[in-house]
């Protein structure tokens, strides 16, 4: 499965076999609440973000496929990301250090609260009134005004107040709601070079 948010990122905080319960291993539900809760954090992030360098879509590693410098990929075997380091030709393990190294680019603090947008996505689709208040805090701060929790944090970012380190659009480009972006960074050129 392609995606941004990975396995590994919710068994951190949520048990598999409760996740399994949630889902009902159900792929095309996984997925559809996974684009939710990503089109989620980026609405409150296009505005003055690259959404595109930030949600990349990580696969999973497939030794019979090539892959280009710089491809990121999940290993099923450890949950973790990897980074191809040369051009990997067909039929590389992903234990080759020739080719592969463990990283995981993507800035975590973004991670964190997709994973507890998804969450709350996934709970409130068997019944709203039985979402944990943990999760609901992590969500929106259980506050009506949603002043706390993930929501909280990126109406933040999305006011200037908070700034996290994420590639910026460029002055001049045209972000996708169609305005026109009139600031920038020195950092948001050289993020145009890498992959989060």
């Amino acid at each position: 499965m392609n995606m941004y948010i990975i396995s590994e990122d919710i068994y951190r905080t949520y048990p598999k076999t409760s996740l399994d319960a949630l889902t009902g291993n159900d792929e095309k539900k996984w997925k559809d609440q996974v684009l939710s809760a990503v089109e989620e954090v980026a609405s409150y992030l296009r505005a003055r973000y690259d959404v595109d360098l930030i949600f990349v879509d990580i696969p999973t590693h497939v030794s019979a496929d090539e892959y280009i410098l710089g491809a990121l990929v999940e290993n099923s075997v450890d949950g973790l990301i990897y980074e191809a380091i040369l051009a990997v030709p067909a039929d590389t393990l992903i234990s080759n250090e020739t080719y592969w190294i463990q990283n995981d680019p993507r800035n975590q603090k973004i991670v964190s609260l997709t994973v507890d947008v998804l969450l709350y996505y996934l709970l409130g689709r068997l019944n709203n009134n039985d979402i944990p208040q943990f999760r609901r805090v992590r969500y929106d701060g259980d506050d009506p005004k949603q002043m706390g929790g993930a929501v909280g944090y990126l109406k933040s970012v999305a006011k200037g107040i908070v700034q996290p380190d994420l590639p910026l659009l460029e002055t001049g480009q045209t972000d996708q709601t169609g305005n026109v972006v009139m600031y920038t960074s020195a950092s948001a050129s050289a993020a145009k070079n890498t992959s989060f």
